[in-house]
């Protein structure tokens, strides 16, 4: 009997070692993806390029843009930034937005970027698409914005922020849904354009942007340092109309 208890150990261990082996590798299977999207899921856009890359979504009072360049001054850092100068007749809404791929909607959801004006007011918001949910007017997909901050340094560099955006959109469903129905589905939805409500009054509005920051780029969508100009020539193909007006900012 302890002939055969000798002969049954070693292959009891080597078991165990193939068992530990095999649960080791579905936790690396689990946990690498989730550790390195968490790494890497931050997009930089610098606009260094020498094109400009802010295009107009969307104006109630006959916006335009008089001038756009890329300019060496004022910059908030590196070597150039992004100058428009904007001009509104009426209404309230002059939104330029900037692609950004497809950032779905997470806690990690966030967008920062360095703004100067000569004007007050302008806001910094976040377009997000509903894939499951139709627009009646459009038969496309619905969209919607997520305010951010309010720029008010005139004459100076100042950061602007959108952030809580799966609660902002919470509370944005509820507007929706009391607009186009219960049906409005916020499942698979996701930001694709930073915007800036540019219109800051009556005339004319200079505008320089720089240092614009996303947070929450996962599934290997774009990561690390964005090329702008490329993304902006594949996203801008059509126009984009918004459902509904966004929420105050904070």
């Amino acid at each position: 009997m302890s002939r055969c208890a000798c002969q049954t150990t070693p292959n009891r261990s080597r078991y165990a070692a193939v068992a530990g082996r095999a649960l080791l590798g579905i936790w690396l299977a689990a946990m690498l993806p989730v550790c390195f999207g968490q790494e890497h899921s931050r997009v930089h856009f610098g606009f260094e390029g020498p094109h400009p890359t802010w295009r107009a979504v969307h104006s109630d009072g006959n916006g335009r843009i008089m001038a756009q360049a890329r300019v060496q001054q004022p910059v908030h850092s590196g070597g150039v930034c992004e100058h428009l100068r904007l001009r509104q007749t009426g209404g309230t809404r002059f939104y330029l937005g900037q692609p950004i791929g497809q950032a779905p909607i997470i806690a990690e959801t966030e967008a920062r970027m360095w703004v100067r004006s000569d004007r007050a007011g302008l806001q910094m918001l976040l377009r997000v698409v509903l894939p499951r949910s139709v627009d009646p007017n459009s038969g496309e997909a619905l969209v919607t914005y997520i305010g951010g901050t309010l720029y008010n340094e005139t004459g100076r560099w100042q950061q602007l922020v959108v952030k809580d955006v799966p609660q902002a959109l919470e509370r944005q469903l509820r507007v929706l849904r009391a607009q186009y129905g219960s049906q409005v589905d916020s499942r698979e939805a996701y930001a694709d354009l930073v915007v800036i409500n540019g219109y800051g009054g009556p005339g004319d509005t200079n505008l320089w942007i720089d240092e614009l920051e996303v947070f929450g780029i996962l599934h290997g969508a774009m990561r690390g340092e964005a090329n702008e100009s490329l993304v902006a020539q594949v996203l801008f193909d059509e126009p984009a109309v918004a459902a509904g007006d966004p929420p105050p900012a904070k």
